[in-house]
């Protein structure tokens, strides 16, 4: 009996040492994801803005940690799948590069089922919004294109008209819908297809563009958050980490120079 009772008495202990030992490593995490949160925010409104101010294009830069496009604003444009439950934007940039004004932001977004209580993520990923600094080029109505492996959270969220553009290859890799199918033709020449296709090279991964009225959006899937400070890499790793993901908007910023040229 009494040895039973030791025994009792050690699994008591071990399952205690056990507990402390989880919530130890609890509040560790804790304690290093506050640091490593006030780190990534230094980095980015110091580091990375200091860094972009130096390339030439890029002016009038602001950084906001905790602001973003908001559900609405992307739920006018059709830029979310339906049914979303749960929605979070961060990390907004804003500035002009090579004279377009525009806007960037994290954009995570998904729906929750049920008592569980981490959403089903369905995107996630950057946005970035551009000004069409050309009057006479602006898009008459809405135009989408987007990687067809869109279309299964998309339905009912797309255009009434589906194009079939000039290039199979293109038709092929992105579905394309309009408002107007004439304005989608005059949207989408041969050399903005081109471009498409090429920013989605650079992405490597699914894109989404809405071309409506004055202004271009750009939606990218991506596993890694641009601009994101990492604590184990070498500082001029990120410096390159940093000039890629400029050159990924200055890219889809380039898709403005070819609407810019349509007509002239």
């Amino acid at each position: 009996m009494a040895a039973g009772m030791v025994g009792m008495l050690a699994g008591d202990m071990i399952m205690a040492a056990m507990l402390a030992g989880v919530v130890y490593v609890f509040y560790m995490f804790l304690v290093w994801q506050k640091a490593y949160d006030r780190f990534n925010f230094s980095f980015k409104n110091k580091y990375v803005l200091d860094t972009i101010r130096q390339i030439p294009g890029f002016s009038e830069l602001r950084y906001q940690s905790q602001s973003g496009f908001t559900r609405e604003e992307l739920k006018g444009l059709n830029l979310l799948p339906g049914g979303i439950t749960y929605y979070a934007a961060s990390d907004e940039l804003r500035g002009r590069v090579d004279g377009a004004g525009f806007r960037a932001c994290s954009v995570s977004a998904g729906q929750k089922s049920g008592r569980r209580s981490l959403p089903d993520i369905v995107f996630e990923g950057q946005i970035i919004g551009f000004e069409i600094f050309d009057d006479r080029k602006r898009s008459s109505s809405y135009v989408q294109v987007m990687n067809r492996s869109f279309l299964k959270d998309m339905h009912g969220k797309t255009a009434p008209f589906s194009i079939q553009t000039e290039s199979e290859a293109f038709n092929t890799r992105f579905a394309v819908f309009a408002e107007e199918e004439q304005n989608a033709f005059y949207i989408l020449t041969p050399q903005v297809l081109e471009r498409i296709s090429e920013f989605a090279d650079a992405a490597k991964g699914e894109i989404y563009l809405v071309f409506s009225q004055y202004e271009l959006y750009v939606a990218c899937r991506q596993a890694r958050k641009p601009f994101e400070a990492y604590v184990d890499i070498p500082v001029e790793e990120q410096r390159q980490n940093i000039l890629k993901d400029t050159a990924l908007l200055r890219q889809a910023r380039g898709l403005l120079f070819d609407l810019s040229m349509i007509g002239t």
